[in-house]
């Protein structure tokens, strides 16, 4: 499959890009030094900010990758997660200097989170639900507390498009952390305090077993 290229910074950062390019282009003409310099830092504070840096994703069909750069802080076992049956549980607080892209855990059809019954009052707009081939259902919620729920995370996928695992989604913005919730019959891959990076962190790996027959003459 072809690699789609995608530019070094995301779509939000290219406005701060170039207005501190017009601010450092003043301070060159002036020779206002002092602001070359702050120009300087700022430039490299909106790169580690607005960074989308490219991700090999691994060849593994049934896997489930992380949608973010970050940290594994919980890991639960829950009987009623939100869509009312056993899941697997992650929470994994963003990496504000990692990748500021949201990439897809799964490949599958993007499923509609108003049909999520009872469990759809717990689910924000900047939510993902992906149904795979397989029928694993696998949700995610992006969060942001105080004012940074004034600038929620953004997706450009709609109900019913098919996403490939670690495509990009959307946007984490100004979103502290993620939370997953996976089949209950997943083989979990990492444990709390690990490290991971988006689209090429395996968390889990589906577990479908093919019916053998043996044949004994």
């Amino acid at each position: 499959m072809a690699q789609t290229k995608h530019p070094i910074l995301a779509s939000d950062g290219w406005p701060f890009f170039f207005g501190g390019l017009l601010v450092l282009l003043f301070a060159l003409k002036f020779q206002q030094w002092w602001l070359v310099i702050l120009c300087a830092l700022y430039f490299v504070a909106a790169f580690l900010l607005f960074r989308d840096p490219h991700r090999t994703v691994p060849s593994i069909p049934l896997a489930v990758v992380s949608p973010v750069d970050g940290t594994i802080e919980i890991i639960e076992c829950l009987q009623d997660g939100l869509l009312k049956r056993e899941a697997l549980y992650l929470k994994i607080k963003l990496d504000k200097t990692g990748a500021y892209t949201t990439r897809s855990p799964t490949e599958g059809k993007i499923m509609s989170l108003s049909d999520a019954e009872s469990g759809s009052r717990l689910i924000e707009t900047h939510g993902l639900w992906v149904r795979t081939d397989e029928q694993d259902d696998v949700v995610m919620l992006l969060r942001g507390s105080g004012y940074k729920s004034l600038y929620p995370a953004v997706a450009d996928i709609h109900y019913g498009e098919r996403v490939g695992q670690g495509d990009r989604i959307g946007l984490n913005r100004l979103a502290d952390y993620v939370e997953l919730y996976l089949p209950a019959g997943v083989k979990l891959l990492v444990g709390l305090g690990d490290k991971v990076y988006a689209a090429s962190s395996v968390l889990a790996e589906y577990q479908h077993q093919s019916l053998e027959t043996d044949i004994t003459e």
